[in-house]
């Protein structure tokens, strides 16, 4: 078994099953301990299992192991290879993207009415899917003013978009991805715009405020789309700037919900 998911896997059973493997998470462990082949009535309980063990790994569930030892391509430092060289990496990290991964393989299969493995639809099928999957808008639970809020998200644009004659290799040129964030309940909007670091695969905010949105009506194109997603209106409306919202980014900023949710809807744009 893959080192990364023994260590995900023992951690559920420790910390959430309370020792006793598949009394809560059935589906997840058959899948971990299967071959890849699930039919389609079964990944909407694996997607339900899979989101609430995502939940509680991004609010701080214990693992295990702090590192694990995963295959790196030797290509990722400049050189080509078929086989991977063993290397140390951080538990975290790595287990937060096989969720992540495994969460929008989920999502895809629903949307395609199909199964993984023997079970998938065609692969022109999931790839057009995929690309539908990338604007999709989530939903993240974050603590801010003494309370849990619902903020939604999307990331509508990429330097990585084909569609609209843009390629890139994110090793010399860094992937780039631009979105919205909203927070109904005191009327924010911001733009962001993240980076991801190839060797480690994880995001950097480069950009995070209100004055990006001016940016993005500018350049029009898939902005408007986006924006009507979030707010339900198709035209932006500059407005007052909310006196709240310094400390409502400085919140965004150490929220491990909401780093965790950028990385899984940045990721869609590097396929």
């Amino acid at each position: 078994m893959n080192d990364v998911l023994k260590v995900l896997q023992d951690s559920v059973i420790i910390s959430l099953e309370d020792g006793a493997k598949g009394k809560v998470f059935p589906e997840f462990h058959q899948y971990i301990d299967g071959t890849n082949n699930v039919p389609a009535e079964k990944i909407p309980l694996l997607r339900n299992e899979a989101f609430k063990i995502y939940e509680a790994f991004v609010a701080g569930m214990s693992l295990t192991n702090e590192a694990v030892i995963v295959n790196v391509p030797i290509h990722e430092t400049g050189y080509s290879s078929l086989s991977g060289i063993p290397t140390e990496k951080k538990s975290q990290e790595e287990i937060g993207n096989f969720l992540c991964s495994l969460l929008d393989q989920c999502e895809l299969a629903i949307s395609l009415e199909c199964g993984f493995g023997n079970y998938s639809a065609s692969q022109e099928k999931i790839e057009e899917a995929s690309k539908t999957m990338r604007g999709k808008m989530e939903i993240f639970r974050m603590f801010y003013s003494k309370q849990f809020i619902e903020i939604k998200i999307v990331a509508f644009d990429s330097n990585n978009n084909l569609q609209r004659g843009r390629v890139v290799d994110g090793l010399w040129v860094p992937y780039t991805v631009i979105g919205l964030i909203r927070y109904d309940i005191e009327d924010i909007t911001l733009g962001f715009m993240s980076t991801m670091d190839y060797g480690s695969g994880e995001w950097k905010i480069n950009k995070l405020n209100t004055e990006l949105i001016v940016e993005f009506v500018k350049g029009a194109g898939l902005f408007s789309d986006a924006y009507q997603k979030l707010t339900g209106i198709s035209e932006y409306q500059p407005k007052l700037i909310n006196l709240a919202i310094d400390t409502f980014i400085d919140t965004l900023k150490c929220s491990p919900q909401f780093l965790m949710t950028l990385k899984r809807i940045c990721n869609r744009w590097v396929k």
